[in-house]
């Protein structure tokens, strides 16, 4: 089952470091980061491997924001591409509307399409790695 684990940072690599390392320490079988903050990645990257993690061998990461960067990144990146400019424009138009129509508090819904880059830095789960990192598991009872 999935179960989302979330650490509050300010954006900066130090506070990517920090807070992987808070995530690590609050589940040893953490599969998977998503970061928001471009810069965190750095920090986040430094934090797995010091911890004897390979991305993606033993845990995912992946950005949101398709950054010139992340190509560049060791392993290659998976990134989100967030529309920013379709964001703004709907945020904008429902605006309009409210101060157009200021009684009317309907709830609308808006979609926009976001892309998808599938690089080097994720890869499908794999349950038998939840053993490898966990100090409680019982490692003779491996399946």
């Amino acid at each position: 089952a999935f179960t989302p684990v979330r650490e509050e940072i300010d954006g900066g690599i130090e506070s990517g470091y920090r807070a992987t390392q808070a995530l690590l320490r609050r589940d040893a079988n953490l599969t998977a980061i998503v970061t928001v903050h471009s810069d965190t990645a750095i920090g986040v990257m430094r934090a797995l491997r010091q911890s004897g993690r390979r991305v993606p061998e033993h845990i995912s990461l992946a950005g949101v924001n398709r950054e010139h960067w992340f190509r560049a990144m060791e392993p290659q990146m998976t990134s989100s591409d967030v529309p920013l400019i379709e964001m703004v424009r709907a945020g904008a138009g429902l605006l309009v509307e409210q101060l157009a129509q200021p009684n009317s508090h309907a709830p609308r819904q808006i979609i926009v399409p976001a892309c998808l880059t599938v690089r080097e830095s994720t890869a499908p789960r794999n349950d038998e790695l939840r053993f490898l990192f966990d100090p409680n598991a019982d490692t003779h009872h491996r399946s």
